[in-house]
């Protein structure tokens, strides 16, 4: 088992560099610099645990792969059970942005946003308009 997972991180490591994946933190800095600020691993959280040496010895505390860090803030910060901070965000982003471009998505619908489509419009599956919670679970049939 510990071969397979070497040689997984070593695949992951591979396919990082030949897509040009940044690393964790020039895409902290880049987000610092839009106004995002998101909390950050220190030195002692990222070299902490069975990889720490690891990090040492390939000095990639100051440019951590992408995934690694990612895994790493939920390690840290949330004992493996969901994602910390940089991870919620760019999962958050990529949904948004499905959403926002995806043909056939409320978004794209006409509404009152200058043609496009609002939340203030309301969404309405089987002529139902959802504007609350209850309505969302009726809606997917979750709620009589």
């Amino acid at each position: 088992m510990a071969t397979r997972m070497r040689d997984l991180a070593a695949r992951n490591l591979r396919r990082s560099h030949l897509l040009n994946i940044p690393a964790a933190q020039p895409i902290l800095d880049h987000l610092d610099k839009n106004g995002v600020t998101l909390d950050r691993l220190s030195h002692k959280q990222l070299t902490s645990g069975a990889t720490g040496d690891v990090m040492k010895r390939g000095s990639l505390e100051e440019h951590t792969p992408l995934w690694f860090y990612i895994l790493k803030e939920a390690e840290v910060l949330a004992d493996g059970q969901h994602l910390g901070p940089l991870g919620s965000y760019l999962i958050a982003e990529t949904l948004v942005g499905l959403v926002v471009h995806g043909q056939g998505t409320y978004w794209q619908q006409a509404g009152s946003d200058d043609g496009r489509w609002h939340p203030r419009d309301g969404v309405q599956p089987g002529g139902r308009t959802v504007d609350s919670f209850a309505e969302l679970m009726r809606a997917a049939l979750l709620l009589a």
